[in-house]
């Protein structure tokens, strides 16, 4: 939901400076090819195992793909390996036989080189499109690249289970859809769900080059249009998405929250999920600008359905990495209007919804919470700034008035314009660190009913919507104790690392004596044993960017004293 821009007090210019800083700060921090080639990454525990595909029943090339690719539904054969080439000339591929558990099918790039998405490779297999309409195929290793204007959704899952897209290039670069278009697709068909089935590894990229005014997601898994015709258990996990309206969606078509058919147990772990400055634009023309405050574009993680109470049905949002958000422009050119939000509620609905441990910067607004029933841990947010003209509508964690019974524990919030508002019902604010906040935000909205901040630290930052007696306030932000912290993002395409002071949590921060006054079993019941703090710095932290950032941070202060 679009924020109202402030019609007075206009932001400063001091904003550009500081942006220009932290640019010039992170580039110092990635340009070390030796940084780059050490990049570090975790799988996902929710990554599924790739079964072995024994022999080839069929090769695919160039010469022979006619003949070949029609035979994608012979029960007689099972293992497609495709050579290098461009197969888009034969349109999209219906893949209709399923597969079985025991002897699931394949189509997939003829390699066993142990290279995980095909953009990691010099050649690729390049196809128009792709839709599984069965269940029980692997789709392995190839590029998505269509042409024609009429392709909408480019990999997609109709109504098949266990079926997994793994390590395959998703990318709009050639394409100026007509008037539907997005990246992965889940989606069930005539009553018959899709469930089950595993996005992971796949690099996503160029949405809506074209400048439509639509909504494009990356990855995008819709509800159903049938009364139990429920998209369950699918999981969207390591994954990178960059520059897609929404890059994830867990989408709803009812303002009323009545969707005949609702996702359970959605799992999204492990992703980067962000905007470049490819897709900013001026905010009053749209025209393109890589400086401009808006964008084409929406949000990280856009959700909007309720999957109800049960622990395995809640939609779990882990370990994500996200970045880039900006607001969309009154101009129509890609989607339906945002406020820069990277993960939020894109209706009044959504609930029963974990957010632990993920990594939001660089955006206008963090998390926005709307519904019943969120739990928000142990997630780091740092240089959430705003733009011009939306200096209030800025905030690391923006609780809405249509939020109730939230949990918002031991997170971590750092350089930040707002760190928090406090507009939602029957909250529980416990345990959050924030260092070097200025709390833009505060500008006397009513506090909902029964929300609570107790037990919360402050440092070198402004206290207002954190009421309570209980708060700890220290004024420098070195007095937090906090170390840097640096973390690696961009899986896929070109690792990068980032630096942030002051936000790893070492045993000498006062914040940390407070854990026994928390719950780090919050999110125990939904598979994450303990919610902390900010864990402790890597080890091979970049020392350069962490100067720059250092430096950064002392000259964004000054500023910010200055123009207050």
């Amino acid at each position: 939901m679009r924020a109202a821009r402030s019609a007075t007090n206009p932001p400063a210019k001091g904003t550009l400076i500081r942006a220009l800083l932290l640019a010039i700060a992170l580039a110092s921090c990635l340009a070390s090819p030796s940084a780059r080639a050490g990049a570090t990454f975790d799988d996902s525990p929710h990554l599924a195992t790739i079964p072995d595909f024994g022999a080839c029943d069929v090769t695919v090339t160039p010469a022979n793909a006619y003949t070949t690719l029609a035979q994608v539904n012979d029960p007689t054969k099972r293992v497609f390996c495709v050579q290098p080439g461009n197969y888009r000339a034969y349109g999209l591929i219906q893949l209709r036989r399923s597969g079985t558990e025991s002897q699931p099918r394949f189509l997939r790039f003829h390699a066993a080189d142990g290279v995980r998405n095909a953009a990691q490779r010099p050649e690729r297999a390049t196809f128009e499109w792709i839709h599984v309409q069965a269940s029980w195929w692997v789709i392995q290793g190839l590029t998505i690249q269509p042409k024609h204007p009429a392709t909408t959704w480019l990999l997609a899952v109709i109504n098949g289970d266990h079926n997994i897209l793994d390590g395959n290039l998703v990318d709009g670069i050639d394409h100026r859809p007509e008037s539907v278009q997005h990246g992965i697709v889940i989606d069930g068909y005539g009553g018959d769900p899709a469930t089950h089935n595993v996005v992971q590894r796949n690099l996503v990229l160029n949405g809506n080059l074209g400048r439509l005014d639509i909504d494009y997601q990356g990855i995008y898994v819709r509800p159903g249009h049938h009364a139990g015709a429920d998209n369950d258990f699918n999981r969207i996990v390591d994954n990178e998405v960059a520059d897609w309206g929404d890059a994830v969606a867990v989408d709803g078509y009812d303002p009323g929250c009545g969707e005949l058919g609702v996702q359970h147990g959605t799992v999204v772990d492990g992703n980067d999920l962000y905007i470049t400055p490819a897709k900013y634009v001026d905010c009053d023309t749209a025209a393109p600008n890589p400086d401009g405050d808006c964008a084409c574009a929406e949000n990280g993680i856009d959700l909007k359905t309720d999957p109800g109470a049960n622990p395995e049905a809640w939609t779990r949002i882990t370990n994500n990495r996200l970045w880039g958000f900006r607001p969309t422009p009154d101009v129509p050119c890609g989607g339906s209007g945002a406020t820069g939000q990277a993960i939020t509620s894109g209706s009044m609905c959504p609930g029963h919804i974990l957010v632990a441990n993920n990594v939001i910067s660089e955006s206008n607004i963090g998390i926005v919470p709307a519904g019943n029933r969120w739990i928000i841990a142990g997630n780091l947010l740092h240089d959430i700034r705003a733009v011009e003209g939306w200096r209030y509508g800025s905030a690391a964690i923006l609780t809405t008035q249509w939020a109730s019974d939230l949990d918002i524990q031991f997170n971590t919030i750092v350089s930040v314009d707002s760190a928090y508002d406090d507009r939602s019902f029957d909250t529980d604010t416990r345990c959050n660190a924030v260092v070097d906040n200025i709390q833009w935000m505060g500008i006397g909205l009513p506090r909902g009913a029964n929300h609570s901040t107790e037990r919360n630290f402050h440092y070198q930052s402004s206290t207002v919507n954190w009421d309570g007696a209980t708060n700890e306030v220290f004024s420098d932000a070195a007095e937090s104790n906090a170390e840097t912290y640096c973390y690696w993002r961009k899986r896929w395409s070109t690792p990068e690392q980032v630096c942030v002071p002051r936000a790893a949590t070492t045993d000498a921060s006062p914040h940390r004596a407070a854990v026994a006054e928390c719950e780090q079993n919050v999110a125990a019941a939904l598979g994450v044993p303990v919610v902390g703090f900010t864990a402790a710095p890597e080890a091979d932290g970049a020392a350069l960017g962490v100067a720059a950032l250092l430096a950064l941070g002392r000259l964004a202060r000054r500023n910010d004293s200055i123009r207050r």
